[in-house]
């Protein structure tokens, strides 16, 4: 009885790992590309001609910097298009990230993704108060205001150099935020978004925000399907064992 216990254990781990494999991976180990469906090359690219991609020592490998410097000369992101990644009525995007140079006391918005199209907007932020912020909806407005959807939750005892999780899903009518694995907020989704035709790490524009400083980001992955919690914590904690080692 003990053994098929620990056998059907066994087997529901394996099955567990193998229904969390994303369409869209970015280690960011080597370079900006990140892998797609098949094994494909997404191909990653600088908003800035100017400024060279920067790789910091990350979770696991390297990390990507992003972000601006404090005159903006130098902005830092990467860019993929969204096609066959990024589903609008349903997935997951997860990510490990920190601040190299900034509080999350300040007043200032620091972006760590974003995904754009016709009708669809999407950020994963640190907003003001301090909190961390996920949009997802149709980017247009109605009546003067937008219609999409916001949660956000708590980061008060974030710290510089710390490096944090987070991951958010989105489908069977509701959005929800995990910060570090757990389930920080949730909502029913108020207007599903259009198709997304680009994203970014570290956002779309660097330089269209205030006082972005610079930040890190590190295993950027997006899934075709909302994770359940078991998963996003499973996601969580394999990447906390690296950062121990």
């Amino acid at each position: 009885m003990k053994k098929s216990i620990i056998a059907s254990l066994t087997i529901g781990t394996l099955a567990l790992t193998a229904g969390t494999a994303p369409v869209f991976h970015a280690s960011f180990d080597k370079d900006l590309n990140g892998s797609g469906a098949n094994a494909s090359i997404v191909k990653g690219v600088s908003y800035s001609k100017k400024t060279a991609p920067v790789l910091v020592g990350g979770v696991s490998g390297k990390a990507l910097t992003v972000g601006t410097s404090a005159d903006k000369k130098d902005l830092y992101n990467a860019l993929y298009p969204a096609d066959k990644i990024l589903n609008p009525a349903q997935g997951t995007v997860s990510f490990w990230c920190k601040s190299e140079n900034w509080d999350t006391s300040d007043k200032d918005y620091h972006l760590f993704f974003r995904a754009r199209g016709k009708d669809a907007d999407f950020i994963l932020y640190k907003v003001p108060n301090p909190m961390f912020s996920f949009i997802i909806g149709p980017a247009r407005m109605v009546n003067g205001k937008k219609i999409w959807t916001e949660i956000r939750g708590k980061v008060t005892t974030w710290k510089r150099g710390e490096w944090h999780f987070i991951a958010a899903s989105w489908g069977n009518g509701k959005v929800i935020l995990y910060i570090d694995g757990k389930a920080v907020n949730s909502k029913a989704i108020t207007n599903l978004p259009g198709s997304f035709d680009r994203f970014g790490a570290g956002g779309l524009y660097p330089a269209a925000w205030r006082n972005q400083g610079k930040s890190a980001i590190d295993e950027l992955k997006i899934f075709d399907r909302p994770l359940s919690p078991a998963e996003i914590s499973a996601e969580y904690t394999s990447g906390a064992k690296l950062l121990k080692k």
